[in-house]
């Protein structure tokens, strides 16, 4: 399922200044005992700038989580924390945020190192929906111990990630150009085969798929073997390997079969994607053009 993620602003805290809890806190007694806790803190600059506290009553969070212990036997759900924040951005901009998530601990402190919330802001943090908490208890992540990182995004379902692209019919002068073919009928059975280099021209890239680099050197290789014997230079049918290459490490593949006097038209077919993301699968649609020196083929990429 795929999702757009725009960061919208990033904040930091931390749990503790030298070892020292830094927070108002209020316990609540529960039943059983567990930890059950209210809290608030100031938020803080960047790493990058200096990590320093900001005015408390302005720019502050403030946490409500009870860690629910894993004590009945008829249940099948892990030790929990069950957590609700409010961050305040100055005057009239929030943002709260919940989420359950399993932690074994027995502290204060979340021993992951990474949960997801669902939220909503207001004020300039308006079109806030989703958090990302990152934690660092000992330092090693971000440089300071019991530091976070609070990332908020706008997250947008898309219903489609695809991309566009032309590259130089069969016959194309380009394409003639780096065209290697055997068919040589003195074997018996005689053997055909024949290879292709296309150049790829990135037409329509609205997810920032690709890099320039990428888009620059991109090419369609081709590689065809004959089916059948040759009767008129070319055998009945052929089996076809396509790679669209984008860099050593970056591609999308597909093989098919067809006959040699196939139309011109609509092709689809299914192919394997290699390092686009976390895209496995594509969806290829192909728009043969005429067989002249100067036509373009049309594709469209859906990814999945």
């Amino acid at each position: 399922m795929p999702y757009k993620y725009t960061l919208i602003k990033d904040f930091f805290y931390s749990t503790r200044d030298n070892g020292v809890s830094n927070a108002n806190v209020v316990n609540t007694l529960t039943n059983p005992e567990t930890i059950k806790i209210d809290n608030l803190r100031s938020l803080r600059t960047s790493f990058a700038n200096g990590f320093k506290k900001l005015d408390g009553s302005l720019y502050n969070i403030s946490y409500s989580y009870v860690r629910i212990p894993n004590n009945n036997p008829n249940s099948n759900v892990p030790a929990s924390l069950k957590e609700t924040f409010v961050i305040n951005d100055g005057p009239e901009n929030s943002v709260t945020g919940t989420a359950v998530y399993n932690d074994a601990g027995t502290s204060n402190d979340t021993t992951i190192s990474k949960t997801k919330w669902n939220a909503s802001g207001t004020g300039r943090l308006l079109d806030v929906n989703f958090a990302v908490i990152e934690y660092d208890n000992d330092g090693t992540r971000f440089g300071y111990p019991n530091s976070r990182r609070i990332r908020l995004f706008k997250l947008e379902f898309i219903n489609e990630i695809s991309f566009k692209i032309e590259t130089p019919s069969y016959n194309a002068s380009s394409t003639v150009e780096q065209t290697i073919s055997s068919d040589n009928t003195t074997n018996n059975p005689p053997i055909w085969g024949l290879t292709q280099i296309r150049k790829i021209k990135i037409t329509e890239d609205k997810h920032n798929l690709f890099t320039e680099e990428q888009k620059k050197n991109a090419k369609l290789l081709i590689s065809l073997t004959g089916n059948g014997v040759i009767t008129d230079k070319v055998p009945p049918q052929q089996t076809g390997r396509y790679v669209l290459m984008f860099d050593d490490f970056t591609s999308i593949s597909f093989t098919t079969g067809f006959n040699s006097s196939y139309g011109f038209g609509l092709y689809k077919y299914n192919g394997q994607v290699h390092n686009i993301r976390d895209f496995k699968n594509s969806k290829i649609l192909w728009t043969s053009q005429a067989s002249g020196n100067t036509e373009t083929d049309n594709w469209k990429i859906i990814l999945e």
